[in-house]
């Protein structure tokens, strides 16, 4: 009964997520930021954005090495994380250099996918969607180099 509801709740977690690495893959709030110019309140505004969800990462991060948070809202403050990074680029290299990491990102979440899925705590469907999720993660940052 544990193992099913930690299923569920893995996997509705994981579309969340997965829904998140769509919209930062494909948010006009990523494409915007690239063309606007960057003004001092603004660069001051992503800095802070940045800043604050830092220290949200390392808070969750801290939380889960005593049992506190779990990895879902750990890998959920971290995409938020690299999105407010893809908004703040400057440059198609800074760009590039974050969707970089995204993709290391999807690579590491797909790998808890297959440790919850051979502990049967993680559904075949969850695990395929990590692996999706990865893929597209993949294709944007290839995408992004070629550019």
């Amino acid at each position: 009964m544990a193992a099913s509801k930690l299923s569920v709740a893995g996997f509705v977690l994981g579309l969340v997520v997965s829904c998140g690495y769509f919209w930062v893959l494909s948010s006009p709030h990523a494409q915007l930021a690239a063309a606007e110019p960057k003004d001092s309140q603004l660069k001051q505004l992503y800095s802070e954005r940045v800043d604050v969800l830092t220290k949200i990462v390392e808070e969750l991060t801290a939380a889960r090495s005593n049992a506190m948070a779990s990895i879902e809202q750990v890998h959920h403050a971290r995409l938020n994380l690299l999105q407010a990074e893809l908004e703040q680029a400057d440059t198609a290299k800074d760009r590039v250099a974050i969707l970089e990491k995204l993709w290391e990102f999807a690579k590491e979440r797909e790998q808890v996918a297959i440790k919850l899925v051979e502990k049967g705590a993680g559904s075949s469907t969850y695990l395929l969607q990590t692996k999706a999720d990865r893929l597209g993660a993949e294709i944007a940052w290839q995408r992004a180099k070629m550019e």
